[in-house]
Parts: C-alpha cells; sequence; structure tokens
C-alpha cells in the first residue's frame, strides 16, 4: 500500500511565501505588486484598480493600529475597496462603471432595535437594479462562479452568517450558542495493488454532516470506513499523528475504484480531475500556514439565506460582518457598552477575522494564489 498527500484545490492551490516582515505590511506589499506583473500572472484592470487598492491598504492599515471601535468601521471600507477592484479584474464592471455613480454598495439596513449583535438584519440587494450595479452580489458571483439566487432583496441576520466567521467560533458559540460551520480536514490518497481512493479524516463529532454533503451534494461515492492498521501507520506517517489522536476522528473513503493495464495513468488522473470537479466552491485552504497545520483545508458547506442553500467563502461573512459593525459603531454604540458579550465580539473580530479576509483577498486576487506565512 502506498499514499500520497493530495488535496483537491484544483486551480485553486495555494502558492506559499515566507516572509520576515510583519504579515499585515507584506501582505500589501504583494496586493500593490501585483500592478506591476507582466507575463502569465498578470491581471487585468490592475492600473484602474490601483487607487482602489491603494484607498483600500489605507484604511486597513489605520484600522489595524486603531481602537476596535474605529477599526470596524475602516476594515468595511478597506474590504469595500478590495471588492470593487476585484469585479473590475474579473471583467464584471468596467473601470468606467467604477468611476460613476451607478454603482452601489448592495446592502443596506433599517432601524431596528435588538439585544445582541447576532439578531442586526442586513438587506442583500440582487446584482443589478435597474441600471444600477450593486457590489455585494456582483462580487459574490464572481468569487464564487456562481449565480446570485435572488432577483430581489433579501433579509438576513448576522447569525446567519456567523457559523463562517470561523476565527471568531470559540466566542459565538459560547456567547450565541452557534455552532461553526466551517469543519477542518486532512486527506490522503491511498493506492493498494490495483485499487486508488481518497480518504479524509474527520472528528468524529462531524463526520455525518460531512458524509451526507459528500453523498448528496458533491455526488460522490463515501461511506465510513473502519481504521484498520495499516491506515493508522499510513496516516501517522504521513501527518506525524501523535497515538490516540485518531480516536477522536472517523475515516471517511471516498470513489473507491480499480485500475489496470494500458489505461492506468488516464484512470489515475481522471480520479484526480473528478475530486477536483466535485470539490469545486467546498474546499478552501487554511489562510494560514506552518508545519503544524500545512495538511490541513477547510470543508465549507452550503449556506441557508431565505430558505436557499448557496455555496458560500469565509470571505463574504467577514464583509458583511464589517458592514454591520460598521453601522452599529455609528448607529447603535449602545450595543457595545464596557464588557458586554457583543463588544467582546465585535474586538475579538477585529483582531482576528480581519487579518484572515485579507490573506484570502489576496489569494484570490492573484493568479497565483499567494499565501503569506
Amino acid at each position: 500500500m502506498s499514499f500520497d498527500v493530495i488535496i483537491p484545490y484544483g486551480s485553486k492551490s495555494p502558492n506559499d511565501l515566507f516572509t520576515s516582515s510583519p504579515i499585515e505590511v507584506q501582505l500589501w506589499q504583494e496586493m500593490t505588486m501585483l500592478r506591476h506583473i507582466s507575463g502569465e500572472n498578470e491581471i487585468s484592470g490592475k492600473i484602474i484598480t490601483a487607487p482602489w487598492i491603494d484607498q483600500a491598504k489605507i484604511y486597513f492599515l489605520d484600522a489595524f493600529k486603531s481602537n476596535w471601535r474605529s477599526a470596524g468601521l475602516l476594515y468595511y471600507y478597506s474590504f469595500l475597496n478590495i471588492a470593487k477592484s476585484y469585479i473590475v479584474i474579473n471583467r464584471a464592471v468596467t473601470g468606467k462603471l467604477l468611476k460613476s455613480a451607478s454603482i452601489y454598495y448592495g446592502l443596506t439596513t433599517n432601524p431596528q432595535k435588538m439585544t445582541r449583535i447576532a439578531d442586526y438584519e442586513i438587506d442583500i440587494h440582487p446584482p443589478k437594479s435597474n441600471t444600477r450595479k450593486n457590489i455585494f452580489a456582483c462580487f459574490y458571483e464572481n468569487l464564487m462562479d456562481e449565480k446570485w439566487p435572488f432577483s430581489k432583496n433579501i433579509r438576513i441576520k448576522l447569525s446567519d452568517i456567523l457559523p463562517y466567521c470561523f476565527d471568531i467560533s470559540h466566542e459565538i458559540l459560547n456567547f450565541y450558542q452557534i455552532e461553526n460551520g466551517i469543519y477542518e480536514i486532512i486527506s490522503l490518497f491511498r493506492r493498494e495493488d490495483k485499487n486508488i481512493w481518497y480518504d479524509i479524516l474527520v472528528h468524529k463529532n462531524h463526520f455525518k454532516t460531512i458524509l451526507n454533503y459528500l453523498t448528496n451534494d458533491l455526488g460522490l461515492s463515501a461511506h465510513l470506513s473502519n481504521v484498520s492498521p495499516k491506515d493508522d501507520q499510513d496516516w501517522k506517517l504521513a501527518f506525524n499523528i501523535l497515538p490516540g489522536a485518531m480516536l477522536d476522528h472517523k475515516l471517511i473513503r471516498i470513489n473507491e475504484v480499480s485500475i489496470a493495464g494500458k489505461f492506468e495513468n488516464f484512470e489515475y488522473t481522471n480520479f484526480v480531475k473528478t475530486l477536483n470537479e466535485k470539490f469545486k466552491g467546498y474546499i478552501l485552504p487554511r489562510a494560514d500556514y506552518n508545519n503544524n497545520n500545512r495538511f490541513y483545508w477547510y470543508f465549507i458547506p452550503k449556506i441557508e439565506l431565505n430558505k436557499v442553500f448557496i455555496k458560500w467563502h469565509p470571505i463574504l461573512s467577514n464583509y458583511l460582518f464589517s458592514f454591520a459593525l460598521s453601522n452599529i459603531l455609528r448607529y447603535h454604540p449602545h450595543l457595545f457598552y464596557h464588557d458586554s458579550r457583543d463588544s467582546f465580539v465585535a474586538e475579538a473580530w477585529c483582531n482576528q477575522s480581519a487579518i484572515t479576509t485579507l490573506r484570502y483577498f489576496l489569494m484570490e486576487l492573484s493568479k497565483q494564489n499567494i499565501r503569506i506565512y
């Protein structure tokens, strides 16, 4: 039996770069450098979008060194400018339209009463309203390569999107009883004689949910597998897993097939290609990287908005959270009285999630999928 560490990122496999500079400085250095790259890694609209990227940088770095009560507002305007640049780079919006008065945030709120930030309501507008473009839904379509499914405004609560703000999952679970919606996974490509398959190791508390997604949403042939002594040996050898650690996990086996003869290489390639296609929109690299987590990746289930399940990305949740934070800080600061749970969550988000969001923005904007560590 043999194994290989293959993660079905498809074209989204990260390109890891090491820096000795402060992470927030290096991320913006890489973001700014994109406008100077030519050749196969050149991005579209790099000159047109440069002023928006520069302004996003100013907002972000000012936020990074500010009190969180100011930072929340600045982070939103930073992400807004990056999102504007993203939809131009992806040619969903022209540079001319970007400079015009016909492009809107695509997010609105009404005066509201609530006792906790998780109940804060946001209206999301469709990608186009009459002759104007709405940034958020347009950004969604380009980021996810999926159509925004709603032709009219929908209203959501922060509690709908908080499960995907994984940096503050500990806080939202303890304060709002909202479970983390993103699952951390490690995986191995396995081979024995003429049989090949794909194994993923998941925590025992989550295996039923993930197995259901693999079979019903991704259309994969998957089943729970007992961990044999050989399985245990291979996983420990591949990932240096400590003795006993696998007791808290379950092994899910995916798409076991037989390959033989002169078509063996073709069948192997087709197997990996199928995994890449099936996992598209459901898989995400970790935003950070170190020797302890470098083989881990995130499985992203669909989110339910307005009774419709759609593919999702943590960038979108953090973008919406920053929008809500910017409004609450201006119009509902009473929610953030001293030592309240909401103020604790808001500060935690500013301290953790903002930098994660910037990491993912860089990965999405760069053709090389640059990940800094």
